[in-house]
């Protein structure tokens, strides 16, 4: 709704392999590595009233052990599906 609140946002992440590059609405809002989890407050990024967009680019030179564990939008500390 255009009058939500933006610092109730968040979005986290358990660990990955090799990487993780997470974007929302085409700003880079953080980077994780091998064994690494992220946890990233989404207050400059949510733009209330508007469709907002997260993309997260795994980031793997491996053959195989590629994975992303754990990935959660919450809103005031709930998942938001």
């Amino acid at each position: 709704p255009a009058d939500d609140d933006p610092s109730l946002y968040n979005l986290s992440s358990g660990s990955v392999d090799d990487g993780i590059q997470v974007m929302m609405n085409a700003e880079i809002i953080g980077r994780i590595t091998l064994g690494q989890s992220g946890n990233w407050p989404l207050e400059s990024f949510v733009v209330p009233g508007q469709l907002n967009s997260i993309v997260v680019i795994l980031v793997d030179d491996s053959a195989s052990q590629r994975y992303l564990r754990d990935l959660v939008l919450t809103r005031d500390g709930v998942i938001v599906n």
